[in-house]
């Protein structure tokens, strides 16, 4: 802050700005990453719609850094619910699936066309395991959506231009 004061007193606000907008930054991971210790201390105690809340609160944080980084910090958090589901039971998926849809449903993709395929794959991760544990017709909507999310993003990884993506894709579909 003494730097940002000391740059204020040359009338240079562009570098204030900068200065301030960093400050802003490094506040804002740590919240983040207090309220990821929050999460991970919520799942233990079997509070996945709590922990689901604080890492929502978590990605939003960062829409003031950069419009696009609620979606990207929602991914990798939902990453924490589903590792816990991996290792206490498949409860957890219902809520990383509802965050994956809160991030996509709240943004335009209209230039980031490769991070909407990437929460469109990973919504499509979360909902099979899902539907094969839930009986019904539920189940069976839950596997076509599946199917349907997991077509989203053939769209972007194109057999040329994302090999790689796109191989994996096609194998994740087909199990689907």
């Amino acid at each position: 802050m003494d730097a940002a004061q000391d740059v204020a007193n040359r009338l240079d606000f562009d570098e204030v700005e900068s200065l301030l907008y960093r400050v802003d930054e490094v506040e804002t991971e740590i919240a983040a990453e207090t309220k990821i210790v929050r999460a991970r201390n919520a799942l233990m105690r079997g509070r996945a719609e709590q922990a689901s809340d604080i890492l929502s609160a978590a990605a939003d944080s960062f829409g003031l850094i950069d419009a696009k980084d609620p979606v990207r910090k929602c991914l990798n958090y939902t990453e924490i619910l589903y590792t816990h589901r991996l290792r206490y039971g498949s409860r957890w998926l219902h809520y990383a699936a509802k965050m994956i849809r809160d991030a996509l449903a709240g943004t335009s993709f209209s230039t980031h066309s490769e991070l909407r395929a990437r929460a469109q794959n990973n919504l499509a991760a979360v909902l099979p395991t899902q539907g094969n544990r839930t009986a019904g017709a539920k189940g069976t909507a839950l596997l076509a959506e599946a199917v349907t999310a997991y077509r989203t993003p053939l769209e972007i990884y194109t057999r040329l231009a994302h090999p790689v993506h796109w191989a994996m894709t096609q194998v994740n579909l087909a199990t689907a």
